[in-house]
């Protein structure tokens, strides 16, 4: 179990402890919320704490703990507006609402473009470098910023002032309209591992061990954390089909996968057990009480059995999450759900069914209230 990994959950063990009081429905905070305000905006400000800042060199170093400080200074105004905000939910969803939106706040922050467009090729470039990838021993709130370390020095004082003007939107309401791009990393590619399984992979570029370890192994459906999508996503980007695809649509795909998710304040070992299907949901769901609908394409085999999901579509709703601000940190939580609800079910092939590969397609919508 890293450290990083258990602070988050130490966290959120304390913010729900903090935050289990009642609250009133005005514009002003309850007496027990304004005593849970500072402990709370403490146990949030850890996320923001590098464990190895041996790791850096100097320089950067200086550079990167003044940025840290800066987020963990703006946290008391935006912790104590998250649970005004709160007071619209119903009081049982109010404890889990603060660090829902914290989450949601912080993948949105990622995803979000900067305005100055160079930064996204410096960050694109960065990425592909093996020490952005080095990520398990630090907190979520430090990982994203690791691709400075592979910046040469001679770019990181710009890729610095654009994080610094990232910073300035953190939790700000900026009437967002963004999604996830259309093509999730690795949603076809995933699905040529298993097809080359049998036959080798030839010209594909070769899988670094954690990549191995996850795809080739028992934890294929397991969620990826965010040294793993790192990993990934530098898999990704050597492949020729991306390099084929617009710089603009390889941003989008890898801001996506480089963004924290719910899943990743987990350590392994607890996302294997929290991500473990049992009568159609897991606690990594409930834990974080998403709701919601998944649409699948089902790949069903003649006996009627399915071999095969993809997600076409997702309306996914967390408490503390509002309409302005998308669920992008939870939104993949009902997948494996979903999924293993139609493996559950048995289906007849219509007459009009095309076989293709030995399977026929079908689409289905999949509900889900874990509030």
């Amino acid at each position: 179990m890293s450290r990083a990994s258990s602070l988050g959950c130490l966290v959120i063990a304390l913010l729900l402890l903090l935050l289990g009081g009642h609250a009133r429905a005005d514009e002003a905070l309850s007496a027990e919320e304004q005593r849970s305000l500072e402990p709370v905006s403490a146990s949030l400000a850890q996320l923001f704490e590098s464990h190895t800042q041996d790791r850096y060199d100097p320089e950067l170093r200086t550079e990167l703990l003044a940025l840290l400080a800066d987020y963990r200074a703006a946290l008391p105004g935006l912790v104590r507006q998250w649970m005004l905000d709160a007071h619209a939910l119903e009081e049982r969803q109010r404890p889990r609402a603060v660090y829902n939106r914290f989450l949601a706040e912080l993948t949105v922050l990622r995803m979000e473009p900067v305005d100055d467009a160079k930064d996204d090729a410096r960050w694109l470039a960065a990425v592909r470098q093996p020490q952005s990838c080095v990520a398990d021993f630090e907190p979520i709130g430090v990982q994203p910023l690791l691709y400075l370390q592979a910046l040469p020095k001679a770019q990181r004082a710009a890729a610095l002032k654009a994080e610094r003007a990232r910073l300035q939107r953190f939790g700000k309401a900026r009437g967002l309209d963004l999604k996830a791009p259309l093509r999730e990393l690795l949603d076809d590619d995933r699905r040529a591992i298993q097809a080359i399984q049998a036959i080798g992979f030839g010209q594909w570029p070769a899988l670094p061990p954690v990549l191995a370890e996850l795809w080739l192994g028992d934890a294929f459906e397991l969620p990826m954390n965010l040294p793993e999508r790192c990993a990934a996503t530098q898999w990704w980007l050597k492949l020729p089909a991306t390099k084929a695809l617009p710089e603009a649509e390889q941003l989008a795909v890898v801001r996506y996968a480089m963004a924290p998710r719910a899943a990743d304040i987990f350590p392994k070992q607890d996302r294997v057990e929290r991500a473990r299907i049992t009568d159609g949901t897991g606690a990594m769901q409930a834990f974080f009480c998403v709701s919601g609908t998944i649409k699948l394409l089902l790949g069903i085999d003649k006996a009627g059995k399915v071999v095969e999901t993809r997600v076409l579509k997702r309306e996914v709703h967390a408490p503390g999450v509002g309409v302005a601000l998308p669920p992008l940190a939870f939104e993949t939580l009902l997948d494996a759900p979903a999924a293993a609800k139609a493996r559950t079910q048995s289906y007849a092939a219509p007459p009009t069914a095309e076989i293709e590969d030995g399977l026929w397609h079908a689409e289905q919508e999949f509900q889900f209230n874990l509030k």
